[in-house]
Order: structure tokens, then sequence, then C-alpha cells
């Protein structure tokens, strides 16, 4: 269960709510910025069995978010490509793609989905999941915090007491999460 649902609240279904209320930009509408935790309960809390008309209901409901996001930003040209990173430096900014996976594992994808983009950072999201899945919290949080720490991506801080990376969102943290899933 993820901490931001209110407490007496049922599961949610996301198939029983229009997508356009599952996301909403904050006044500032830069894609980080999207609201996405009742989206996250909901795909956390939803069933996977049921018939499938009802696991199509879903994938249905799942592509409509994805097609509404691309259509809300696929125009958002703020920004240029990094520079300093060569693989980024050739990117295209014109290209941009959606894709994810339904709970019950179909692959849901809008936009330039049958392009390759450079993951970067976003590597360190998907180790930080599977050293947990792999070793449990507890160990993961012996190597790895969790604190926010306002440093750049590429800090090699590491925390006095425990001695340990701050979170695994610095490069601290990704080597010392790459080593445990090595």
């Amino acid at each position: 269960m993820i901490a931001d649902r209110r407490a007496g609240e049922p599961p949610l279904n996301p198939c029983d709510t229009p997508a356009d209320q599952w996301w909403r930009p904050a006044a500032d509408p830069k894609p980080s910025r999207l609201r996405h935790d009742k989206m996250v309960i909901a795909m956390a809390d939803a069933d996977i069995s049921g018939s499938s008309a009802e696991r199509r209901a879903r994938r249905e409901w799942f592509e409509r978010v994805l097609v509404d996001l691309h259509e809300r930003y696929r125009t958002l040209d703020e920004g240029v490509p990094a520079s300093y990173i060569p693989e980024l430096a050739t990117v295209d900014p014109d290209r941009f793609a959606i894709a994810g996976f339904t709970v019950d594992g179909q692959l849901v994808g809008v936009g330039d989905v049958d392009h390759r983009f450079t993951i970067q950072s976003i590597s360190k999201l998907l180790l930080y999941g599977l050293a947990l899945e792999t070793h449990g919290r507890e160990r993961v949080l012996d190597r790895v915090g969790v604190a926010p720490t306002g440093d750049p991506f590429n800090s090699i801080e590491l925390d006095d007491d425990p001695p340990r990376a701050p979170n695994p969102m610095v490069n601290a943290g990704a080597i010392a999460v790459t080593d445990l899933v090595a």
C-alpha cells in the first residue's frame, strides 16, 4: 500500500475512473511535476485476475492515460539536450514516447515507441527496485539510505553515521546498489 492513501479509503479501481481524473499537472506544467500518487495506488491495488473483458478494460484505461499524457506533453520543447554526455548530445529532442506494463504484464506504449532511447539515470530506479526485491529492505538500507540530499546526481558523498550512500539516486547510491545486484 502506498503511504499517500488516506486512512479508510477503499481500494481504487482505475477502470471506474476517467483517465483525466487520475493525473493532473501542477501549476507548473512540466512532466516531472505530474501527480501520480493515485495512479500508483490504483495500479498497485489492481486485481490482475478477472475475465478477459475486465483485463481488456484495464488495458484500455491504461492506454487512455498514456495517450492523454502523450498528447498533453508532446509539444513541450523547453530546454536542450545535455551536451556533456556524448549519448545525450546526439538525441533528437522531438522524439517522445511513453511506455509501461499493465499489472498483468501487457506492454502499452504511445509515440516513438520503436525508437531506442538511452535511459541514463533511470537505470538507478530499476536497479534499486531489483535490489529491494532480491535482498529485502533492511539489507538495502544497510548500504544506501533514502534521504533527499539536494546533491547533484553525480555526487559521491557518503553519510557519516552509518557510513553509507545517502540515497540510490545519486551516483554513490547507484554504485552501492549495483554492487548488491552484480
